[in-house]
């Protein structure tokens, strides 16, 4: 027997094995799956508001500190019905901006001829638009802080019912909302997106191409009655189709509103069905104080109802899943991203996602994910982004160690601003996500938490 070749072959079976082994193993793929986590998030342009007056500007630190992150401005024009309005009143809701960018707020914003009982209106429908255009200016300058502007300035608490305009002859009335409309579309910058009382003015507004992917909704008689309140007055529409059109026509506008009462519509069941469907982002913190409550008493799954529904206004973005190989190859990264928005909306301004790598000395690379369709999803949909990053020169460098983060920002990219994922382990101070490390000796990537592995 010739001992040589049986070792031989013996060695050359290892050696083969041995390159199966490292094939397999350095194009292994890590997929890590995380859960969401139950926590309410500390998220820009959604949740609960609070409404002051334009001259109450001094309250914004108070109304960031008990948490909040939006806050409606109304502005009384009443005493300006018969001229132009003053330079300190428009001062004045500058300063609600400006208070607003310091505390990481956003405002929704309101004009109305009273705000405490019948609309005392100017006689002329050219003041109202002068009005609107003096306003106008000062929302531009700081449009980086508003979240929406409610169409406002006619009718009873600018809400479009009763007044001097609106008499209830529905081609002049028609003509009027349009007229409005129209108004705001010409002066507002267009990145400011607005909002009107009912489905219906939106769809009158389309048909006439004014502010268009640009108006939302915001119902004042959320979860009232049948009809709430009238807002849901198209004899074409009932209730669930208002409904079921919203969900296919608004997402990603600003929509929200308040609950006047406890009503059999109220109960938390049918909230979240109807917030999911409208894309609601925001409610109002104190009206109505008892619809609150009975959500409280109430239960979403496991979860107390009036958690449930306040943490899932707006967006609500987590990391479902991401794929990546266990070793680099020529200093490039494949990742494979799953995002889920359980949220009822989309951020109502546009957000990006990045991927930034981080040495030892605290030098950075950043890289824009192709992020777009995350602007596509809510209610529990996902998408899954697919990226490859060529870090090949950065890892030129002398540092042995990376760690890599995700987060998502807006154009500005104030930190605040960032917005916080709801998964389970926690971001940084800079509202970024470490997702795994890299050690430039063996090539491997090392990941934070446990972590499922597949081929």
């Amino acid at each position: 027997m010739n001992y040589k070749i049986i070792i031989g072959g013996f060695i050359d079976i290892l050696v083969f094995m041995g390159l199966i082994f490292w094939f397999v193993e350095t194009n292994r793929n890590v997929t890590m799956h995380y859960e969401e986590t139950i926590d309410s998030l500390d998220n820009p342009g959604q949740g609960y508001y609070v409404q002051i007056d334009s001259s109450q500007f001094d309250t914004i630190k108070t109304l960031r500190k008990e948490r909040n992150r939006l806050v409606l401005v109304g502005m009384d024009l009443q005493k300006y019905r018969d001229c132009e309005i003053e330079e300190e009143a428009l001062q004045n809701v500058r300063k609600c901006l400006i208070e607003a960018r310091k505390n990481d707020m956003q405002v929704i914003f309101r004009g109305a001829y009273n705000f405490y009982g019948s609309c005392v209106e100017p006689d002329n429908i050219t003041l109202i638009q002068k009005h609107m255009e003096q306003i106008a200016a000062i929302l531009n300058e700081e449009k980086d802080v508003i979240a929406s502007v409610q169409a406002g300035m006619i009718g009873d608490y600018g809400e479009w019912h009763d007044g001097r305009y609106l008499t209830g002859n529905g081609k002049k009335d028609k003509k009027i909302r349009c007229t409005i409309l129209k108004t705001w579309e010409k002066y507002l910058a267009k990145e400011i997106k607005v909002s009107v009382r009912r489905p219906r003015f939106i769809r009158e507004a389309q048909k006439e191409q004014i502010l268009v992917n640009r108006l939302g909704y915001h119902n004042d008689g959320l979860l009232a009655s049948d009809t709430d309140l009238g807002t849901y007055d198209d004899p074409k529409y009932r209730r669930e189709d208002e409904l079921n059109w919203m969900e296919k026509n608004i997402l990603g506008q600003h929509n929200g509103g308040e609950m006047p009462m406890v009503s059999d519509w109220s109960d938390a069941f049918y909230a979240n069905q109807e917030f999911m469907k409208m894309h609601a982002s925001y409610l109002n913190r104190y009206y109505n104080v008892e619809v609150i409550e009975q959500w409280k008493q109430q239960t979403i799954g496991t979860q107390n109802a009036e958690t449930y529904i306040s943490s899932h206004l707006g967006y609500r973005y987590y990391i479902k899943s991401l794929k990546v190989k266990k070793y680099l190859k020529n200093g490039k990264i494949k990742v494979d991203i799953t995002v889920v928005n359980t949220g009822y909306n989309i951020p109502n301004k546009p957000y990006q996602m990045y991927f930034v790598v981080v040495n030892q000395k605290g030098e950075r690379k950043e890289f824009l994910v192709a992020s777009e369709t995350l602007s596509t999803i809510c209610n529990g949909k996902k998408v899954t982004l697919h990226e490859t990053f060529d870090l090949k020169e950065f890892f030129q460098k002398e540092e042995e160690k990376y760690r890599c983060f995700l987060y998502l920002a807006q154009e500005d990219d104030r930190i605040e601003n960032r917005i916080l994922l709801a998964n389970e382990w926690k971001a940084n101070k800079k509202r970024e996500y470490l997702v795994f490390t890299y050690k430039k000796g063996d090539g491997r990537l090392s990941f934070p938490l446990q972590v499922h592995y597949e081929l």
